[in-house]
């Protein structure tokens, strides 16, 4: 059936249209995040095209997954990654880091790298690779 299931090209989501977003809320509901595209590309680059790697729209921003665990995403100009808990406190006393809030709530298990802490294609390859390597740790949905 056409328009279901993942792309098959494995890549970041097209940015939806400005104005309401009727499918996600009321009328006059307007999108209030939006993410940086160009960092989505750059991590989509490194996780590369592999059939377990596939790229959601959520959180007003872009999750990727491998084997169905989210790995990391971007929100705004920030690099959300899926460290787990027992790495949590290490990644946090690294530079350009945060503890990753969801509705006031700190999310265990995740940090976010902010966009100074991205520049460098080294760095971002790191924390890429590091919640790619725990999202593949866990059993596959």
């Amino acid at each position: 059936m056409e328009g279901h299931g993942p792309d098959p090209t494995n890549r970041v989501p097209p940015t939806e249209p400005e104005g309401p977003l009727q499918a996600h809320g009321p009328p006059g509901y307007a999108r209030c995040v939006a993410f940086d595209e160009a960092l989505a590309e750059r991590v989509q680059d490194v996780l590369g095209d592999a059939p377990d790697v596939v790229a959601k729209r959520m959180f007003g921003g872009v999750a990727f997954m491998v084997a169905g665990n989210m790995a990391c995403g971007v929100m705004g100009d920030d690099l959300m990654v899926r460290v787990g808990k027992d790495d949590q406190a290490a990644c946090l006393a690294l530079p350009h880091t945060r503890p990753m809030e969801m509705s006031g709530r700190v999310m265990g298990g995740f940090v976010v790298v902010d966009a100074g802490g991205l520049d460098d294609d080294d760095a971002l390859t790191t924390w890429v690779e590091r919640g790619a390597g725990y999202a593949a740790s866990l059993p596959a949905k």
